[in-house]
């Protein structure tokens, strides 16, 4: 593929034989990824150093991604500062790594976006307890969750006081602390 040229103008690509390789426009689905076929088979069968090229009988074939402009970038910033994506690689890509390849979690049970979304999202919500439990031990982690289970009891119930003083205006005055106590006894 080094040796071939690709013009970005024609959509074509160069063999060194300085033959030209053309698409048909066509873009094909290949194992998930979208692309466009080159090739110039009569010109391959004359080629005086095909055998260079390919040994396919049909003559030399090449296949670029519908993204590859997109590939090529990316590539080419990996390969500028391979030591930011190899820190990426520590810090981003680990919980992946481990909720894929430790725990099997290699597709999801759910069909449709949302249901997918919240699927991966207990998932993530799992992985971030284990690891709080890791790194704070279960114990601290425990009275950690029952302070902020605390705190947001107490937010409910202010939350809760102010909805019922916006939506019953007329009941301004009465019974107005029994129902603030009900819900924070309550949760």
């Amino acid at each position: 593929m080094v040796d071939f040229r690709y013009d970005k103008i024609k959509d074509t690509y160069t063999c060194p034989a300085d033959q030209v390789l053309t698409t048909n426009g066509t873009v094909y689905n290949k194992a998930g990824h979208k692309v466009k076929h080159y090739k110039n088979r009569r010109a391959c069968k004359v080629c005086p150093v095909r055998n260079l090229c390919t040994v396919n009988k049909n003559g030399r074939f090449i296949e670029r991604s519908i993204y590859q402009e997109a590939l090529e970038e990316n590539q080419k910033r990996v390969d500028e500062n391979p030591e930011y994506y190899r820190l990426r690689q520590q810090i981003n890509e680990h919980q992946f790594g481990t909720i894929k390849r430790q725990w099997g979690f290699t597709y999801t049970l759910m069909k449709g976006k949302q249901n997918v979304l919240a699927e991966v999202d207990l998932i993530m919500i799992c992985y971030n307890l284990r690891r709080l439990m890791a790194i704070l031990g279960p114990r601290a982690l425990k009275n950690r969750l029952k302070g902020l289970g605390l705190g947001l009891s107490r937010l409910f119930g202010a939350i809760s006081a102010n909805l019922y003083r916006f939506l019953f205006p007329h009941n301004l005055f009465y019974g107005q602390k029994t129902i603030h106590k009900t819900i924070i006894t309550s949760l």
